[in-house]
């Protein structure tokens, strides 16, 4: 956890690519730490690295595929290598994930 910390650390001051290096260092301790795929994936967005993004992501949503969030991630980064209907079907997933959630204790 505290080299994902470091990466929000990192990123916090703008610095990306060591972001993307302290997660990349998380997910290596801990290939199940979806945090540090989320983190990755955001980081690697703002180097402009879509297709790196999105792998980034994908990793998180399998780990935690009731998540909302990272089918939306994974939308927007379809969504920017032109992947439009692969983008719609995750944007829908995620939108109905996100109702579950709404309606969840």
């Amino acid at each position: 956890m505290a080299w994902h910390e470091l990466s929000g650390a990192l990123f916090g001051l703008a610095r990306y690519e060591e972001s993307a290096d302290a997660a990349r260092r998380c997910t290596e301790l801990d290939p199940e730490e979806e945090l540090g795929w989320s983190s990755l994936g955001l980081a690697l967005y703002l180097l402009d690295r879509p297709a790196q993004a999105l792998e980034a992501y994908e990793r998180a949503r399998e780990i935690d595929p009731a998540y909302s969030g990272y089918w939306q991630y994974c939308a927007e980064m379809l969504e920017e290598l032109g992947r439009e209907d692969e983008a719609q079907a995750a944007f829908a997933r995620a939108m109905d994930l996100a109702a579950e959630e709404d309606e969840a204790p």
